[in-house]
């Protein structure tokens, strides 16, 4: 089950996710390391909420004291992968540019 919660998951809010990976992806692009870890954090409330990345199996949106079990599992490891990574560019925009 775990497994097909996660490909449920990738699916749902496909559009929204798509819109912030190209704008993060350009923003990273262009060297621009906080605009991009901001569309991070943004993607990662998004997804605490069932906006994108919904584990639920319609893609319905939800507040995260509403999950249990194996669907709050699945939601919070994709919320902190987004926020993880939004840390590290973080960290990196603080390195001196040369």
């Amino acid at each position: 089950m775990p497994a097909l919660a996660v490909i449920v998951a990738l699916g749902n809010g496909f559009i929204i996710t798509a819109t912030l990976w190209a704008a993060f992806v350009v923003e990273m692009t262009e060297r621009r390391l906080r605009a991009a870890a901001a569309y991070l954090v943004t993607g990662g409330v998004l997804c605490c909420f069932g906006v994108i990345h919904s584990v639920r199996a319609d893609g319905s949106a939800y507040a995260p004291w509403q999950l249990t079990g194996v669907a709050h599992a699945v939601a919070a490891q994709f919320s902190l992968a987004y926020f993880v990574l939004a840390g590290a560019l973080l960290l990196l925009s603080l390195r001196r540019q040369d």
